[in-house]
């Protein structure tokens, strides 16, 4: 989900704006799970690439076309 942009726009939309973030779990270099970082008192702010992200994100939601073969 990171590359996808989609776990930046879904803290950038629902959790950063009431002081939360969905991370992932990381152990041994497999993400095994999610954690909810935060405590609901302060806007998180992102220091990444947000357009890129922004971009990466439009992408993924960009509708493909199906060809039928």
């Amino acid at each position: 989900m990171r590359s996808t942009g989609l776990l930046w726009l879904i803290n950038r939309v629902v959790f950063h704006p009431r002081g939360w973030a969905l991370a992932l779990v990381r152990h041994d270099g497999q993400i095994i799970g999610w954690n909810l970082q935060g405590d609901g008192r302060e806007v998180w702010e992102f220091n990444g690439d947000e357009d890129a992200l922004f971009a990466a994100a439009q992408n993924t939601l960009t509708p493909i076309d199906i060809i039928d073969g």
